[in-house]
């Protein structure tokens, strides 16, 4: 999903691709209609889910250039972020997630620690719906090691863009409202297709390159392949699929394209739903600590 720049919220930031050299066969009995509403269906009956998300979001300049300026009126500017996170969901909207590995150009002391020492832990949604509360790991430094040892710091969820991009107020409900605008305004077409799963992304911001793992999962996924009417009234998108796991009905890959580049991705490693999830995982969370606000704020 790709955003108004990246500070418009996940919901708007899925971005899309190259029209298809040949276009996809039609292979199923469903209309690509009736395939997302099975798929809606199955998203309602998610009451929990585990899984490691992989995530790659660019922010780039022909994005920019549909829409140079954010809800702040500031001058939007180019940015990207990769991601993967062991995420834990629950209704109505618990998250909790370890950052296993993070890049981006953020220069700020959380995102060093973070890409210095991956293992932090993020939650939001239990305590309240306002703020973030985040766990960091030692980084070696001697001063922020002490303090990270006995609090938790938390901050107002606007201000950490980059955690709000990739779902704490979002969750898998979120491409609904996305999805349905192609329906309105654009082309959707459904066939069957092997899913090559990307994952462990890495982004050369010098070369403009991304690369990443890719896992070839066994068996037919069923893709929607979405096209806008006109990409300049989709931030400059031309294309974008959405590999559903056949089985479950639930999505597993969302790529989206900006001519024949990649500009958004994000894959659902290992996804497991209505799994148990309890409150304690989340109330344990701020067991034995102090909350402490950077700002000094209450």
């Amino acid at each position: 999903m790709k955003s108004a720049t990246l500070k418009a919220a996940i919901s708007a930031a899925l971005a899309c691709a190259v029209i298809l050299s040949a276009a996809p066969k039609p292979a199923l009995a469903d209309s690509p209609k009736d395939i997302w509403e099975k798929t809606l269906s199955k998203i309602s009956t998610v009451k929990d889910y585990q899984c490691v998300l992989h995530v790659f979001i660019w922010d780039t300049p022909t994005a920019i250039k549909h829409n140079p300026k954010n809800e702040e009126g500031k001058d939007n500017r180019e940015y990207w972020y990769t991601y993967k996170l062991d995420m834990k969901w629950k209704k109505p909207g618990y998250n909790m997630f370890t950052v296993l590995a993070a890049d981006n150009p953020g220069t700020d002391i959380a995102t060093k620690t973070i890409k210095r020492a991956p293992g932090s832990q993020v939650v939001f949604g239990f305590k309240d719906n306002k703020n973030l509360y985040s766990k960091f790991p030692k980084s070696g430094d001697p001063v922020m090691d002490k303090q990270t040892a006995k609090n938790i710091f938390f901050m107002p969820a606007i201000a950490f863009e980059g955690a709000r991009q990739i779902g704490f107020n979002h969750n898998i409900h979120t491409m609904q409202s996305y999805i349905e605008r192609y329906f309105k305004s654009g082309r959707v077409v459904a066939d069957t297709a092997p899913l090559a799963a990307k994952k462990n992304f890495h982004f050369d911001p010098a070369k403009k390159k991304l690369d990443f793992d890719e896992e070839k999962l066994p068996g037919q996924f069923i893709r929607l392949t979405m096209t806008p009417a006109d990409p300049n009234k989709n931030l400059g998108v031309t294309r974008e699929v959405m590999y559903i796991n056949p089985s479950s009905m639930l999505p597993a890959q969302i790529e989206t394209y900006e001519g024949d580049r990649i500009v958004m991705c994000m894959y659902l490693e290992n996804f497991r739903a209505n799994i148990g999830l309890e409150n304690s995982l989340w109330e344990d969370f701020f067991k034995n600590t102090q909350i402490f606000n950077p700002s000094g704020g209450k």
